[in-house]
């Protein structure tokens, strides 16, 4: 049987996980939306620079209300 500190580090270690994963996922998703032309360019045109900062600023807000949404649903608020 797991000791309590193993099984919290398991999900620590599982919690790192999915977060690396859902950052892949925004580069990925932002990526395909903003960029369109990189091999022509080595550097991002302001319209791209602009669309990133957009995508991703909709993807922090979008995970901050669902774990605000999370936290309501369980009675815990996150500040």
């Amino acid at each position: 049987m797991a000791t309590i500190e193993g099984q919290l580090a398991e999900m620590s270690r599982i919690q790192q996980l999915r977060g690396l994963k859902a950052v892949n996922e925004m580069a990925d998703r932002c990526f395909d939306a903003c960029i369109t032309d990189f091999a022509v360019t080595r550097q991002l045109r302001s319209s791209e620079t602009e669309c990133l900062d957009k995508c991703v600023q909709k993807y922090l807000d979008l995970s901050l209300r669902s774990g605000q949404g999370f936290a309501k649903a369980y009675g815990k608020p996150l500040n």
